[in-house]
């Protein structure tokens, strides 16, 4: 062996440290790249949580049409110039998680989450629970089309419902044949991931794993983002579809 040269096993010694180099780094590197899918998660629904109030403040304090079967899908014409542009037909960024997978993420995929569907659906990422509901109505309350609850929601209750309108926050609304609890903003979940506390989540046109593989995030009533881990997971609104709701502590 001539002077200043590795022998075989020099180098072998060397890759193998490199190769554990890597092994070690690379789990801290994907948690890094999932802590900024997050983050970006966050922002899309802090801009909807601001559009969305844009809308309430429009529409005398109440919030948008939206699907309660599954949440995530909305009227196209109840939405548009406030989610997006009146006039596009492009994929909506803000209506797509950077983590979201399978069919929900698939750019081919016709119910794929940001999708504008005409005038008829737009398909999101996110749950809305701000609004008023359609045809799944348990009955009509105040004019609008319908209130579903599945359950009743106390203060003390996992169950929550949603929001129709900004004036029932943080009150009991008593109608003919139930009375339920609106949380306060702070409290009150406006928008968020689809979750479950399965692997898979569902939603109109889908079935594919979670968006976050071990919890989800949500904007709230009052404007706040908020992360939740599946083991932290209490309080909830349901949509008609099982696997489709919102999960909060």
């Amino acid at each position: 062996m001539k002077p200043g040269r590795f022998t075989l096993v020099e180098l072998l010694m060397v890759l193998a440290i490199i190769i554990l180099l890597i092994c070690l780094l690379l789990p801290s590197l994907g948690k890094a790249k999932e802590a900024a899918k997050m983050i970006s998660c966050k922002n899309n629904l802090k801009q909807i949580s601001t559009q969305l109030f844009v809308y309430s403040t429009e529409w005398n304090g109440w919030g948008p049409y939206i699907y309660w079967g599954t949440g995530q899908a909305y009227h196209t014409y109840s939405v548009r110039g406030y989610l997006f542009p009146y006039d596009s037909t492009k994929d909506v960024k803000t209506l797509i998680c950077p983590s979201a997978q399978g069919a929900l993420g698939n750019p081919t995929c016709p119910y794929r989450a940001g999708r504008v569907f005409s005038s008829v659906w737009t398909f999101s990422a996110y749950c809305i629970a701000f609004g008023i509901g359609d045809g799944e109505a348990v009955l009509p309350l105040g004019g609008f089309f319908g209130w579903t609850t599945y359950g009743t929601s106390t203060p003390d209750s996992a169950l929550k419902v949603k929001c129709p309108k900004l004036t029932m926050l943080g009150t009991t609304v008593v109608i003919p044949y139930t009375t339920q609890y609106v949380e306060s903003p702070s409290r009150q979940v406006m928008a968020g991931d689809i979750s479950s506390t399965t692997d898979i989540i569902t939603g109109y046109g889908i079935s594919c794993p979670r968006s976050h593989k071990d919890g989800s995030n949500n904007v709230f009533m009052d404007g706040h983002t908020a992360s939740a881990r599946r083991n932290q997971y209490f309080h909830y609104i349901k949509f008609y579809d099982g696997n489709c709701k919102l999960y909060w502590e």
